[in-house]
């Protein structure tokens, strides 16, 4: 599984999950693909929308625990 990171003109910078980092060219993935997604590759790269979801939903909660609520 692969996080976008950011992209950069063409290209999105990614990272897995050992920390390594990765370019993809932005037409090879989903039109939608946008920062913070997280890419399951099933013969083509897929948004895994579930893991994202999961994933800024923990972010969010670290960030209320750590900065208060907003």
């Amino acid at each position: 599984m692969l996080s976008i990171e950011r992209f950069t003109g063409a290209f999105a910078l990614c990272e897995d999950g050992e920390g390594r980092r990765l370019t993809l060219s932005r037409a090879r993935l989903p039109a939608e693909a946008r920062e913070g997604d997280l890419l399951i590759w099933e013969g083509r790269w897929r948004i895994d929308a579930a893991a994202a979801a999961e994933r800024r939903r923990k972010i969010s909660e670290r960030q209320r625990r750590l900065f208060g609520e907003r």
